[in-house]
C-alpha cells in the first residue's frame, strides 16, 4: 500500500506531465489529425445533445404526450398480439422434475426418477435419445425428496410429424391416465420442463 501510495504521488505526476502537453487558455486540445477530429466530433455531438435537452425541457408536454402515446401502443400490441406470432420453440431437449412429500427418503425418490426414466425410454423411444436423472437435487432447492431428469430428443429429421414433437410428448406425460401428476411450466429459456408430483392413492373401503 505504501508503494502505490508513493508511485500515486511521486512517479504518476512526473509521468502525467511528459505525456500530456499544455494548451492555451480557451483552447480544446488537438486540432489536427485523428485527436483534431474526435475533439470536434465530441464538441458537435455535445453541444447537439444540450440542444436536444434545452428543446425537450421547453416543451416537456409534448414530449410527455409521446411517451405516454409509446407506452400505451406496446401495451396494446402486447396484449392483442396472437400467441401463434410467438410459437414454441422445439429444442430437441426438456426437463422433469420430479418433487416427493417433504421426508420422503432418496431411495423413493430413485424409484421415481426411474419411472420416469423408463416410462420416456419405453413410451417414448422413438423420440428420445437420452434420460440424465439426477437424485437430490431440482431447481426448486436440494434435498432427498427431490430429483431432476434431463430429457434430450432425437434430432427433427428422425421424429417428423406434429405429433412428435416436444409439445406433443409432453402432453402424453401429462395424461390424466398417468399415475403421476405433473405440473407444465415454461422457463424463460424456451426449454421445456415438467414436475412431476406423487399423487396420493384413494383406497374405497
Amino acid at each position: 500500500m505504501a508503494l502505490s501510495v508513493l508511485v500515486a504521488l511521486i512517479l504518476t505526476p512526473a509521468l502525467c506531465a511528459t505525456m500530456l502537453k499544455p494548451i492555451q487558455k480557451g483552447g480544446h486540445g488537438e486540432h489536427k489529425g485523428f485527436f483534431g477530429w474526435f475533439n470536434r466530433m465530441f464538441d458537435k455531438s455535445t453541444h447537439h445533445y444540450t440542444d436536444s435537452v434545452g428543446n425537450i425541457l421547453r416543451s416537456t408536454g409534448r414530449y410527455l404526450l409521446l411517451y405516454i402515446i409509446i407506452v400505451v401502443g406496446m401495451a396494446y400490441l402486447f396484449v392483442r398480439l396472437p400467441s401463434s406470432f410467438l410459437p414454441d420453440e422445439d429444442q430437441g431437449v426438456f426437463l422433469t422434475m420430479a418433487q416427493l412429500p417433504a421426508g420422503a427418503s432418496q431411495e423413493r425418490t430413485q424409484k421415481v426418477l426411474d419411472e420416469v426414466t423408463d416410462y420416456y425410454l419405453t413410451k417414448e423411444k422413438a423420440n428420445v435419445e437420452s434420460v440424465f436423472a439426477v437424485n437430490g437435487f431440482g431447481f426448486a432447492g436440494r434435498g432427498q425428496n427431490t430429483g431432476i431428469a434431463f430429457v434430450s430428443l432425437k434430432d427433427w429429421s428422425e421424429r417428423p410429424g406434429e405429433e412428435n414433437k416436444v409439445e406433443a410428448i409432453t402432453g402424453r406425460a401429462m395424461a390424466p391416465s398417468r399415475r403421476l401428476k405433473m405440473r407444465w411450466s415454461s422457463p424463460l429459456t424456451c426449454q421445456r420442463s415438467l414436475n412431476w408430483v406423487r399423487r396420493p392413492v384413494s383406497t374405497s373401503s
